[in-house]
């Protein structure tokens, strides 16, 4: 279920990751802070879900309201990419999952971008998110 306040979403330490803010500017949708944000095709950061199109940038390090209740001086949000701990609909069965929304992943999907399991502890797994590289196959 995509999250409905600020969550924490655990990262786990790695050489990898860095902040990836300023890769597009912001959709309509409010953003909670430890949610899961895609780029969609028009070049907006958007929470995560299972549609074709969206690249899966990392996590919000900042909640932002939907547009009605959002400064018009805000444009971006910082995201961090990295390794984090998602929930898992269903149970993964191999290497790569893909996000059902932006806390969630499963084992198949709509999405254009499969993503690396790092650590499946079943109900939770330890995924790669790089807005870079994120074909995992």
């Amino acid at each position: 279920m995509a999250t409905s306040e600020e969550r924490d979403t655990k990262k786990r330490g790695s050489a990898f990751g860095q902040r990836v803010e300023m890769l597009g500017s912001l959709g309509d949708l409010a953003i909670n802070k430890g949610a899961i944000v895609a780029l969609n095709d028009s070049g907006q950061i958007v929470p995560a879900t299972d549609t074709a199109g969206l690249r899966p940038l990392g996590r919000a390090e900042l909640s932002v309201p939907a547009l009605a209740g959002r400064s018009t001086n805000q444009l971006s949000i910082p995201v961090t990419s990295g390794i984090f701990e998602l929930n898992v609909d269903g149970s993964l069965s191999g290497d790569t999952c893909f996000l059902t929304d932006d806390e969630t992943v499963a084992a198949s999907g709509t999405a254009d971008f499969a993503l690396l399991v790092v650590e499946d502890n079943g109900s939770t797994a330890y995924v790669r998110i790089d807005p870079f590289n994120n074909a995992a196959e």
